[in-house]
């Protein structure tokens, strides 16, 4: 226990030792030209069915939630950085679940030391995942999830428009109720070609070794992918093709292979809404969904929807998401929907997902808004069983701005979830009052999962 304490020490000492330098550089040649916002919240909810339990065996329980948290933006030619950070201490009232904090870290960074020829990379996600896909989501079937990635970038110019890209990375991945601990240790080879001032051409080559702390019970993995992409920006619409193969060798035997498709679309239809669709199909793991933040180097459309799964496994999935949003002095609209498909090598949680959500929101940027909200899933298992599961939430919320500053919040939601197998389904409602402080719409505090 103490070596593993030790261990985790050290990870976050050398976190803290390179986000410090890499701040302070960027913020040194971008002359502090980001955007800082702090928030504080505080929150009591109740809940009629906190385990999810079959009906008849509902436990209820209120939470009380503090909320601190930041976030930090900047978009200038030596820094491009993207950071929230927050930290929530949840009581239980009645002591159903145990006290304790829960932590959300989302930040990527890309430090141009030398603009145009050499760079730093630096992700950090820290989240919570779900044990097994198959219960429900509570705190008794939740991991905390902790992905590092760094690693610098060399660029070295051919022509006007041609230039070779040289990277390495190196990172980490820690759950924390799992034994799938694991370093990353990884590198990349790109051409990249510019066509013109909105479009360009890449070849990509990209290797990644996957070592765990315990290779008893996991098998080490070396992932091989090459793929091209294609780029183009022509004014209110972006559009991005990867297309290649991925190879995939567990334990130095077993090897794996298959096609990687990567497309993302997006275009402004007005000045206040975006149209968005998705689609992706490629190998992945725990640790690469995390790291799939659109901040970094080289990102690209990808299967990073999945919800997280505390396991080793390789996974194969396949599918695609629309989305729209809308933002108005009148009404706020967000609407998406999604389906995939997911194909584990070992675990039996093979399944398809699909569903959607909606939020309209009256008088968004008023003193009092008022908004109601929906979202369905559909779950068929492919695990030997012919189960299928229907989960469906709607809620309404009431938002009240006393100041710029400050905001109070009344929200009330019904989840529900209904299956064909008699001992899967829950059905439970909350009611929510929040006190919401936040200095500027960059961080606005809310509960974890």
């Amino acid at each position: 226990m103490r070596q593993n304490e030790s261990k985790r020490f050290k990870g976050r000492a050398r976190r803290v030792l390179v986000y410090s330098v890499a701040i302070w550089g960027g913020s040194l040649q971008s002359s502090y030209a980001g955007e800082l916002a702090f928030g504080a919240a505080y929150a009591t909810e109740r809940s009629d069915n906190i385990t999810r339990a079959l009906p008849g065996r509902e436990i209820g329980e209120r939470t009380n939630s503090s909320i601190v948290g930041a976030a930090y933006h900047e978009n200038s030619a030596s820094l491009v950085a993207n950071a929230t950070v927050q930290a929530e201490y949840r009581d239980y009232v009645k002591d159903v679940y145990s006290d304790g904090a829960l932590y959300y870290v989302d930040a990527a960074a890309v430090w141009n030391i030398l603009p145009q020829q050499f760079s730093w990379i630096l992700q950090e996600r820290y989240d919570y995942g779900i044990l097994d896909a198959t219960l429900p989501y509570t705190p008794a079937n939740r991991t905390s999830v902790n992905a590092f990635e760094t690693g610098p970038e060399l660029r070295m110019a051919l022509a006007p428009r041609n230039a070779l890209i040289f990277g390495l990375r190196y990172g980490d991945v820690h759950f924390s109720n799992a034994n799938t601990n694991h370093e990353r240790h990884g590198g990349l080879i790109r051409w990249q070609y510019e066509v013109n001032s909105s479009t360009s051409l890449a070849l990509n080559y990209e290797h990644l070794s996957l070592r765990y702390e315990d290779p008893v019970a996991n098998s080490d993995s070396q992932r091989e992918t090459y793929y091209m992409r294609y780029t183009t920006r022509e004014g209110r619409s972006q559009f991005l093709l990867d297309l290649g193969g991925v190879e995939v060798t567990r334990g130095g035997t077993q090897t794996v292979s298959g096609s990687l498709v990567r497309t993302s679309l997006s275009r402004a239809l007005t000045s206040e809404s975006t149209l968005s669709l998705l689609f992706a199909g490629e190998y992945t793991d725990a640790g690469t969904v995390l790291l799939s933040t659109p901040t970094a180097s080289g990102a690209g459309a990808s299967a990073a929807a999945v919800p997280g799964i505390a396991t080793s496994d390789l996974l194969y999935v396949k599918g695609g998401e629309l989305a729209y949003s809308m933002l108005g002095t009148v009404v706020a609209i967000n609407a998406g929907y999604f389906a995939r498909d997911l194909e584990y090598m070992l675990a039996a949680q093979d399944r398809r997902e699909a569903g959607g959500k909606l939020t309209i929101t009256q008088n968004p940027q008023g003193i009092t808004s008022v908004g109601i909200f929906g979202r369905t899933q559909g779950t068929t298992y492919h695990n030997g069983t012919d189960r299928g599961d229907d989960e469906r939430e709607f809620g309404a919320r009431i938002s009240y701005r006393a100041t710029r500053e400050l905001s109070f919040i009344l929200e009330g939601k019904h989840i529900r979830l209904t299956s064909n197998d008699a001992n899967t389904g829950y059905d439970e409602r909350r009611t929510m009052l929040m006190v919401q402080y936040r200095t500027s719409p960059l961080f606005t505090p809310v509960q974890g999962r």
